[in-house]
């Protein structure tokens, strides 16, 4: 899009901003000058008439869980851009209350501001940008009643110095305003308590964005307890994140293929790619956003129409650190913003090209790791899976491992070449290159080749054994669930602290896969093989919602693998007990503020609900897998249909993406019961319950009758089957359920002989904290 001649002379005059803030990113050379103008004067203070203003009293602003109560105060009109209204300030007096809909947005406002709503904050000033094709005086349907002037910008210009902290994101809204953005809404406002309680500066926005996947967002900038940044502090983070009610999320389209060409020298800034995006559009598409790491420096971006279309771009910030030494985000936009000159056909196939180079890896020993793993080609935020292709050219002393299949590789001009393309869809795809030593292992049908760095001498100590070790693990899992049905699957060592998963391509990092048998390595290693079946298999829809479908069941399937491979079960229950249980129920308390000051120490485990996706997908997650597989023992008499449940879900959901809801439908069916119940307190809710119980033994004509009383002291209400088990002479067990409803649960048993110990829970399949009176 061009700017106007008004719009255009507008920017050109703009005064630097009136802020103690100033905003380091700059845009490259290459972008496009109306658009870089287009996006100050979105930024611009200049554009406010001062001696212009609307009187405003007892009026509303709602949106999605959103209520800006404007009691009395004045509010001022930006003059339009192109003759489209966009943003006005208010100054007053008032109150914002937010109280989003979706769950998970409450329960993540309910830890950092320490409730799951705003009431009626009060504020004395707010920034409205809106895309709703009227000024903010039509919107309220306020009369135009003169108000007075503004005696200083300053607040307005600090208010919209923030705004730059959200990168090229209003510019791509501005852009597509006629189309999908339609609708999009950011308040800029200084809520009382989270200023008292943090920074005098400190800014809530309250986004709804129809392009995002997660509509409502609420983001904070400047308290303190959000960050330390001195120089930087506007830098917003989210505190909120949830669905509208009032629209679905519009995809700019639907992404059939990326086809990447990437060429790599002899350094790590040698890196020149080019990427295709094959997709569908959907309709009023007049801007593209794409993730994109500014380490890549693009120079030019055309379509399927032949045209050079116009971009902008952040320089990549290489130095991370202020004056001061305080680490910063500078490059806080990664993305690159690009723009057509009318919207495109909806619903027929397009392309879009971009030319890059750069430094896209960082060296260590004789490979090179990508730098950013999910931004290192241009990619559309697209909630579907896509194709992925990818021809790697390295030096000859380089071998390249990517995901999918090994289409092609050969010579030329000195040059190793590689082409790779995934079979099925994927929401990512990645690759590694280094001098590599390798071997390779057989597992059923598939091929598993090895890659560590030569220069690695632990990880090169340890190749044969991790290759005889994945490929064992893919034989247990092909059996243990369905055959993987992949030709090849390529490992290579990493040196991240982190592994991860994607077709036919396995990481390891060499500080867990490549050290031993040592337990956290051997976890760690039958985890990420586990991803093939959850992740790869069976992908995940939502995220982080439904993110434990893949890691707490990859994390299960490790432990499971450990039980198989060393048929060791003392060993696995310290194991269980060290890797899930201790972290999940005797983690160190965290002690911290919410936004409101408040100050709080809560278990890091009951911080957030299984649902909300975060690190207890690898503690807590497999927990709740361990209760449901003991579910079907008491009901089925033993855990044959818990695994016949997860191979019929893999075996009916196969190459979909799947939630939550898919697999409490599934279990319930296994089971023969509504699992309702189990899933809203295991998943959607965080709190652990104590229980309090005891037991004693007394005679009876046949042998001793065991009394067990258990009470629950935290008053979840949750509904608990726990295992009681008598341990017998000559190692004989007696096991039997206790039920825990409505806080209490009892039972009676007879024993034939007097019992040497009992036990509640000892195999963990309860989660709970237990006390023995």
């Amino acid at each position: 899009m061009r700017a106007t001649p008004i719009a255009l002379a507008l920017a050109l005059s703009l005064p630097a901003l009136a802020s103690p803030y100033r905003w380091r990113a700059e845009f490259t050379k290459e972008s496009d000058a109306a658009l870089r103008e287009t996006y100050e004067t979105l930024c611009s203070d200049a554009r406010l008439d001062a001696a212009v203003g609307v009187a405003v009293r007892d009026a509303h602003f709602r949106r999605d869980g959103l209520d800006v109560h404007l009691v009395e105060g004045t509010i001022w009109l930006e003059r339009p851009i192109d003759g489209y209204p966009t943003t006005a300030w208010f100054e007053g007096t008032g109150t914002a209350t937010f109280a989003p809909e979706d769950r998970r947005a409450r329960v993540q406002l309910a830890s950092s501001y320490g409730r799951e709503t705003i009431e009626s904050d009060a504020i004395d000033s707010a920034l409205f940008f809106t895309l709703d094709g009227r000024d903010l005086a039509e919107q309220l349907g306020i009369e135009r009643a003169h108000g007075p002037a503004l005696a200083s910008t300053e607040r307005y210009a600090l208010a919209k110095a923030a705004l730059r902290q959200l990168g090229t994101e209003t510019l791509a809204a501005f852009l597509d305003r006629d189309g999908r953005a339609a609708g999009t809404t950011d308040v800029l406002l200084p809520l009382k308590s989270i200023r008292d309680a943090g920074s005098e500066d400190a800014f809530a926005l309250y986004t709804l964005d129809p392009t995002a996947l997660e509509e409502v967002r609420l983001r904070v900038a400047g308290a303190k307890q959000m960050s330390d940044f001195t120089q930087y502090r506007a830098l917003f983070g989210t505190i909120s994140a949830g669905d509208a009610r009032s629209m679905a999320s519009k995809p700019a389209g639907r992404v059939e293929q990326y086809s990447t060409r990437l060429t790599v020298g002899s350094s790590p800034d040698s890196a020149v790619e080019s990427t295709t995006i094959h997709f569908t559009p959907v309709e009023g598409v007049r801007a593209l956003r794409l993730a994109l790491t500014p380490r890549l420096h693009v120079r030019r971006v055309f379509d399927s129409a032949g045209r050079t279309l116009p971009f902008v771009q952040w320089e990549w910030l290489r130095s991370g650190r202020s004056p001061n030494g305080t680490n910063l985000d500078l490059n806080a936009d990664e993305n690159l913003t690009v723009a057509f000159p009318e919207p495109l056909p909806a619903g027929e196939p397009f392309w879009v090209a971009v030319e890059s180079d750069g430094t896209l890896f960082e060296p260590v020993g004789l490979t090179f790791w990508l730098a950013e793993e999910d931004r290192w080609h241009p990619r559309l935020d697209d909630p579907k899976p896509s194709r992925f292709e990818l021809e790697l050219k390295v030096p000859r002393s380089m071998i390249g491992v990517g995901a999918g299949r090994l289409v092609d590789h050969r010579v030329e001009d000195g040059k190793n070449v590689y082409l790779f393309r995934t079979t099925k869809p994927a929401k990512r795809s990645t690759f590694y290159l280094g001098d590599f030593l390798s071997e390779t292992q057989k597992a059923d049908d598939t091929e598993v080749e090895v890659y560590v760095d030569k220069m690695d001498t632990a990880a090169r100590g340890n190749l044969g054994f991790a290759a005889k070790e994945v490929a064992n693990m893919i034989r247990v899992y092909d059996r243990l669930y369905l055959p993987l049905g992949v030709d090849h699957i390529r490992v290579a060592a990493t040196p991240t602290l982190h592994g991860r998963g994607f077709e036919g391509l396995i990481l390891l990092s060499r500080y867990g896969g490549f050290s031993g048998d040592q337990a956290a390595a051997d976890l760690f290693r039958a985890h990420e093989v586990a991803h093939q079946w959850w992740g790869n298999m069976v992908d995940t829809l939502n995220w982080p919602s439904d993110r434990w479908l893949s890691e707490s069941f990859a994390e299960y399937s490790a432990m499971e693998y450990l039980r198989i491979r060393d048929n060791e079960p003392k060993e696995i229950a310290i194991r269980t007990y060290r890797q899930w249980v201790q972290p999940t129920l005797s983690g160190a308390d965290e002690a911290y503020r919410t936004l409101q000051g408040d100050k709080r120490k809560d278990n890091a485990s009951e911080l957030f609900p299984l649902i909300e996706g975060g690190q207890i997908v690898y503690t807590k997650g497999p927990l709740v897998l361990h209760g449901l597989r003991y579910l079907f023992v008491v009901a089925q008499g033993s855990d044959a249909g818990f695994w016949e449940m997860l191979r019929t879900f893999l075996r009916d959901n196969r190459d979909r993406q799947v939630t939550t809801a898919d697999f409490k439908a599934c279990a319930s069916k296994a089971l023969g019961q509504d699992l309702g119940w189990f899933f809203d307190q295991w998943i959607y809710r965080a709190e652990i319950p104590n229980v309090s119980w005891s037991w004693k033994v007394h005679p009876i004509p046949d042998g001793f009758g065991l009394d067990v009383e258990a009470t629950e002291t935290t008053d979840t209400g949750f509904v608990l089957v726990c295992p009681v088990t008598a341990h017998l002479s000559k190692g004989r067990v007696a096991a039997r359920p206790i039920l825990i409803q409505g806080g209490k649960g009892t039972f009676k048993v007879g024993l034939p002989e007097r019992p040497k110990k009992v036990t509640l829970d000892e195999g963990y399949e309860c989660l709970a904290r237990f006390d023995e009176r």
